[in-house]
């Protein structure tokens, strides 16, 4: 499990020399014998934690060795291997991030159901970003037989996408559900959220 929850707080051990954990927070989880803080996700780990850098990588890797060819790839061949790689992003990020758990939810004072759907929503934002990757390298939306790539467009939302996806997607979540301004974390679906902490 590699990818924490999308701007869940981040637990870290309340010791020194802990990038992001203050001498504050320390002092607090000291007079509270615990062992470990919450510190509040920074936009960049909120990109690392959305964009499948692995992904995108072997998409790049394999759209360069068909570039090789004398001939380029048939339009289907193209686009079922983005299908497939889309597919792959999915079932990728699902397993790499940690599970939304009743024992965190707890410990962060929020709903299993928040912690869920910022997971889905972060393996949602996961496909888009390598929607947008393979738009902006080109991909099978260049093929003669499509008129869908623009490359001023390419240029233009690949940084908009990794600048403010990731941190748009959560706070949206974190409004929707209450979480952090007092509510029980429970909004959307207006249920009493009992049955979500099994």
């Amino acid at each position: 499990m590699g990818r924490e929850l999308l701007g869940v707080p981040r637990e870290r051990p309340a010791v020194e020399g802990v990038p992001g954990v203050s001498d504050a927070a320390r002092r607090r989880a000291a007079s509270d014998d615990e062992k470990t803080v919450e510190i509040e996700p920074s936009w960049v780990d909120n990109v690392t934690d959305a964009i499948p850098v692995e992904v995108v990588t072997a998409w790049a890797t394999i759209d360069a060795v068909l570039a090789i060819g004398s001939e380029d790839p048939s339009a289907t061949v193209y686009w079922a291997l983005f299908g497939l790689f889309a597919v792959a992003t999915a079932l990728h990020m699902w397993a790499d991030i940690e599970t939304p758990t009743a024992d965190r939810a707890d410990r962060l004072g929020t709903s299993l159901s928040y912690l869920r759907s910022v997971q889905s929503a972060q393996i949602a934002l996961a496909v888009g970003a390598f929607v947008v990757w393979v738009y902006y390298l080109r991909g099978p939306f260049a093929l003669d037989a499509t008129d869908w790539y623009n490359q001023r467009y390419a240029a233009v939302f690949l940084p908009l996408y990794v600048a403010v996806g990731p941190q748009l997607v959560p706070s949206v979540l974190r409004k929707w559900y209450r979480v952090g301004d007092g509510g029980d974390g429970e909004g959307g679906s207006g249920e009493d959220g009992d049955d979500d902490r099994r």
